[in-house]
């Protein structure tokens, strides 16, 4: 009796369905934070709170009054309206650095063009001019607002944009004193105009290249190192009896120098660029040997090749 009770229980443990307890489920890990959202705030909101307050200094000179109490309360408003629309923008919109720094180039810079222009031009009654330049980066914000909208916007790109500004401005004006080959009078055609086109084509290059901060930088302090040498070799060439030719040759020594300068430092950066790829220059080559009466003449040429 023992033994078939041993039997059944042993028939009974051999048949029965064993069934494994389920692992849990491993939980997807969570970051201690949540990434982080607008990470151009900071510059927006400076930007944006030092161009309002500049729109109520703006709008006091430009109304003609003489009441100066009525200064600083509307650079104050202006300065608090700036700073809430560039909070408001940061919480509805992604806003990167580039971007952020997209955004204050086509506020200074074509507002500062637009000034020097409207200066050029004697406009009158002169307070006009903070009207114009009103207009002119009231302008620029919505043009890069529509790029940064259908673009990528990197930190390099939005310095390329700044770096336009900068160098037109600087451009435009040394092409104003060769053309008048006196260098008394300030150049404000010049200037404005060089300002608004160099942030122009600076800022549709924005949208295009992914340069090394680093390198824009660079190559920016090159350019004002041969400016300055240029200047310095040129010097001779102003003493007090100077003429209209010596005052060009003067200009153009500097302007010459600011080029090289700027075209050495981008060559000694171009290891920083990668996504830039090297300049391809030109190097002498043997391409091959074509059969002539007196034997194979040898064919030389010149080649070239790069990554871009």
């Amino acid at each position: 009796m023992q033994v078939r009770l041993v039997v059944m229980l042993r028939d009974l443990v051999t048949t029965a369905p064993t069934s494994t307890p389920e692992e849990p489920k491993a939980r997807p890990a969570r970051a201690l934070t949540d990434p982080a959202r607008s990470d151009g705030r900071g510059v927006l909101a400076l930007s944006s709170a030092a161009y309002g307050g500049f729109l109520g200094f703006a709008i006091k000179r430009t109304s003609r009054s003489d009441d100066d109490r009525l200064l600083y309360p509307l650079m104050a408003v202006g300065t608090g309206l700036g700073l809430g629309a560039s909070l408001i923008a940061a919480d509805e919109w992604d806003v990167s650095h580039g971007e952020a720094l997209l955004l204050n180039a086509a506020m200074t810079w074509p507002t500062a063009s637009a000034m020097l222009i409207s200066d050029g031009h004697h406009a009158r009654p002169r307070a006009n001019r903070y009207a114009f330049g009103i207009a002119a980066g009231v302008g620029g914000v919505g043009l890069a607002t529509l790029a940064v909208s259908q673009a990528h916007v990197s930190q390099g790109g939005a310095l390329i944009a700044h770096s336009g500004g900068a160098l037109g401005t600087y451009v435009g004006a040394m092409s104003e004193y060769l053309v008048r080959g006196d260098l008394d009078p300030t150049p404000n055609l010049g200037l404005g105009y060089g300002a608004g086109a160099g942030v122009l084509l600076g800022g549709v290059l924005a949208t295009q290249l992914d340069p090394d901060p680093t390198r824009v930088v660079l190559v920016d302090v090159g350019a004002g190192l041969g400016a300055l040498g240029g200047a310095a070799l040129g010097s001779p060439l102003l003493r007090r009896d100077a003429t209209p030719t010596d005052k060009r040759g003067f200009i153009a020594a500097t302007l010459v120098g600011s080029v090289g300068g700027a075209t050495l430092a981008l060559l000694a950066t171009r290891h920083r660029a990668p996504k830039l790829g090297r300049v391809p220059l030109p190097v002498p080559s043997l391409l091959g040997f074509s059969p002539s009466p007196s034997g194979p003449a040898p064919i030389v040429g010149v080649t070239t090749g790069g990554a871009f």
